[in-house]
């Protein structure tokens, strides 16, 4: 139904003879959900539509986006002489030269440039005197550029505590909340209206808030330096804050998953968890299948109590089961490690979940890895063990060729509750799979023979087998 909204909408503009331009922006505050429906209703659309996003390096584009006609243009660091011509756009013809010779060479891109100039006005090393820019004490020499980041620390070193804490409620509440939702978190917070007013006026002022409503950060990475610089303690107790405002709205003025979000990492995890499962809930019927089955799958992980288990499985049932046809997400056949089934069904540990596990190993070895999630997700909705989830996620990266995922969600899969023996066999046979295609043959032959040890201990004929075939292999 969103899909089609939204084909609606585009092909409207389509009718009107404009050619109509998606920003999507911040991407990473993008929900996954809301970034597949953009890219598919941009392709089955009528109307060739422009999308344009600021996408960081390490985060990967919507599927549908993969196959679209793409420009990707790579932000470089400034030339000198490209450096010179920000700052003197900032300052003015009447600036001497030396103001804006120093600021050019502490930043080597446009915000940095801007930040620098910041840095030295909020300083007091720059004044403004007779309508231009002059010097009022001239700074150290700088030899090299500065990083943005800590031209923006050492702006903030120079705040007042009461202006640091509006800043950081800024930063640790949700990108985009409307003022009300801010102005109640200060509230709870400690901060009186008319301190806050006065204080708002100055980081205004400053350059570290938005000069207008509403109020947010002046750029995405101001707002990224103020979180990284914030305590963990003084986080954790804003989102318990951030958590006891959006309740107090009420979901339906703000997404409920935002709302789980903050339940959790402020401790709360049960209320976290029914949260997650109203959003869920809420997505299974708007059609949001994938995105209500990860909503109810997290919502187990949050709270695995038999009430949350037993919501959760409700909405997983609601649902068709996934086709099995293969998927763009497939890797090339030629492209992937062979890993052979009864290898990836010695690494399985998904009961009691019935067949589950079985539909995820066909799915990984049909390259349908959309329908392997899927399956993963329900198998976690319906009282999975997630480190057992974990594994197998990790073999279906590594089936994929994605190695250094596929390590990582094996170093995830030994957290959590201590496993029985034969969960340790899996997991062994798991790990050797990994150590195997990570290049580490000795290491994979070694983790092989452990596991097969400890299987034939247990009288464990499936991960005896299991072990064999990947010590084979190894």
């Amino acid at each position: 139904d969103a899909i089609r909204a939204v084909q609606t909408l585009l092909n409207t503009f389509a009718e009107e003879g404009s050619r109509p331009w998606i920003v999507l922006h911040p991407f990473t505050s993008v929900d996954p959900a809301s970034r597949e429906v953009v890219a598919l209703a941009t392709l089955r659309a009528q109307v060739g539509s422009f999308v344009i996003a600021n996408v960081p390096e390490d985060t990967a584009l919507p599927k549908g986006l993969e196959k679209a006609i793409r420009a990707d243009v790579t932000l470089v660091p400034l030339t000198g002489g490209q450096r010179l011509a920000a700052s003197r756009a900032l300052f003015g013809p009447t600036t001497e030269a030396e103001i804006i010779e120093r600021v050019a060479a502490l930043g080597d891109t446009p915000l940095g440039v801007l930040e620098a100039a910041r840095m030295l006005i909020g300083r007091g090393d720059i004044v403004f005197h007779d309508d231009r820019f002059i010097w009022r004490h001239k700074p150290q020499h700088f030899a090299a550029t500065v990083p943005v980041g800590a031209l923006i620390e050492d702006r903030l070193s120079a705040l007042a505590p009461v202006e640091r804490r509006i800043l950081e409620v800024v930063a640790v509440a949700p990108s985009g909340a409307p003022n009300e939702l801010l102005w109640d978190i200060m509230t709870r917070d400690g901060v009186d209206g008319a301190t806050a007013l006065d204080a708002i006026s100055h980081l205004r002022d400053g350059a570290f808030l938005q000069p207008d409503d509403p109020l947010q950060a002046t750029s995405a990475v101001l707002r990224g330096v103020i979180f990284e610089a914030t305590e963990p303690v003084r986080i954790a107790e804003l989102q318990r804050l951030v958590a006891e405002a959006l309740h107090a709205s009420g979901i339906q003025g703000f997404p409920a998953g935002s709302l789980g979000f903050y339940l959790y990492e402020s401790g709360d995890h049960a209320n976290a968890a029914r949260a997650l499962l109203h959003a869920g809930a809420h997505a299974s019927r708007a059609g949001f299948m994938r995105a209500a089955m990860r909503l109810a799958a997290a919502g187990v992980q949050f709270d695995p109590s038999p009430e949350t288990r037993a919501e959760a499985a409700s909405i997983t049932q609601s649902m068709p089961p996934p086709g099995m046809p293969r998927t763009s997400a497939s890797a090339p056949p030629s492209s992937r490690p062979a890993i052979e089934e009864n290898q990836l069904s010695g690494a399985n540990t998904l009961p009691p979940t019935g067949d589950l596990g079985r539909k995820a190993i066909d799915a990984i070895l049909s390259g349908n890895f959309d329908a392997a999630d899927h399956t993963i997700d329900v198998a976690i909705a319906e009282g999975c063990n997630p480190q057992a989830a974990d594994r197998l996620r990790a073999m279906a990266h590594l089936v994929r060729g994605d190695v250094a995922t596929a390590v990582q969600l094996l170093a995830q899969s030994k957290e959590g509750p201590a496993a029985d023996d034969r969960a340790r066999v899996r997991y062994g046979v798991a790990k050797t799979l990994v150590l195997l295609h990570s290049g580490r043959p000795l290491a994979a032959m070694r983790a092989g023979l452990r596991a097969l040890g400890a299987a034939r201990a247990l009288d464990d004929l499936d991960g005896e087998r299991a072990a064999m075939h990947a010590v084979a292999s190894a």
